[in-house]
């Protein structure tokens, strides 16, 4: 009467004159012997079982893989466009939104999301400064666009990410318009990062002030990857170098002291970094492709 006549649980108990509470008894032990089972049929395009295995694996709160499609396609942009309803949903009720990216993964997902929840007194705030000019344009552009669908005010940190030597980071620090935006790294309920890999990270190639000795001694140092600026090893410890005084962005201990953080990664040249920022727990959140969460739990 339940399951295939589509009754209610009072209307059951009318029909047969028990109580309603008697019929939601029966009900729960006809589930306990077995005389009734629940079969999940999953929609092509959703893995949760890899989700769930990821989530337990590395002690995420949450997971979530996207199909990205043939392997020859546009990776970031397909990996942004499906990321964006996850990226929507993990923004609703933040009040105080952080972006430590500016990579096309995210501005994909930006550019493909529905707004956010009606509401008010919101920011969204840049983690760090900017990279030369393209960097920057596309970064402005990635926070005004989330700005706009947050209904929020977008905050930035004016200059660059790197600066040339730790004095003129200490210096531009005491800057009131930095110590405000600074302030908000205290204040955040959502961070939005990507996860960079050595060699080739993006600072390296589009950042005038980012030398080969800094790679050179990172490298050394056994770093693969970094999340806002800050490096680890393969292992996901922080990995120090001189480059850390001259950062001007979150601190490391912001970053860890954030609610939540969602990284968007993927792709075979990211899978040592993304699988140290894991093991390391530098994000909550990840998003990636179904070819890198495989290989996740292959080479955990």
């Amino acid at each position: 009467m339940y399951h295939q006549r589509g009754l209610s649980q009072a209307q059951i108990a009318s029909d047969l004159g028990f109580s309603q509470a008697r019929v939601s008894q029966l009900l729960k032990a006809a589930e306990e012997q077995g005389v009734v089972e629940t079969v999940v049929h999953v929609p092509a395009g959703m893995f949760s079982h890899l989700e769930d295995a990821l989530e337990q694996g590395f002690g995420l709160e949450e997971a979530t893989v996207i199909d990205t499609g043939p392997a020859s396609g546009d990776l970031n942009h397909a990996l942004g466009a499906g990321a964006a309803p996850f990226v929507r949903l993990g923004l609703e009720g933040a009040k105080v939104i952080g972006v430590a990216a500016w990579s096309e993964t995210l501005l994909a997902a930006v550019e493909a999301m529905q707004p956010v929840e009606h509401g008010s007194g919101r920011y969204v705030v840049n983690a760090f400064g900017g990279f030369g000019p393209a960097a920057s344009q596309a970064y402005t552009r990635l926070m005004e666009q989330l700005a706009r669908l947050c209904n929020a005010r977008p905050v930035f940190l004016l200059g660059p990410g790197v600066v040339a030597t730790a004095a003129l980071r200490n210096a531009l620090r005491r800057e009131p318009q930095v110590v405000d935006v600074v302030s908000f790294y205290d204040q955040l309920s959502v961070l939005l990062v990507g996860i960079g890999a050595l060699p080739g990270s993006r600072v390296f190639r589009e950042s005038g002030y980012v030398s080969e000795e800094d790679e050179a001694e990172l490298r050394s140092r056994g770093a693969v990857g970094d999340v806002a600026l800050h490096f680890f090893d393969a292992e996901g410890r922080p990995v120090r170098s001189l480059l850390d005084e001259r950062v001007l962005g979150i601190s490391l201990e912001q970053l860890k002291r954030a609610p939540k953080t969602i990284a968007i990664a993927g792709g075979e040249a990211k899978f040592d970094a993304i699988r140290a920022a894991l093991r390391g727990r530098w994000v909550d959140t990840l998003i990636t492709d179904l070819e890198t969460a495989q290989e996740l739990l292959k080479r955990p």
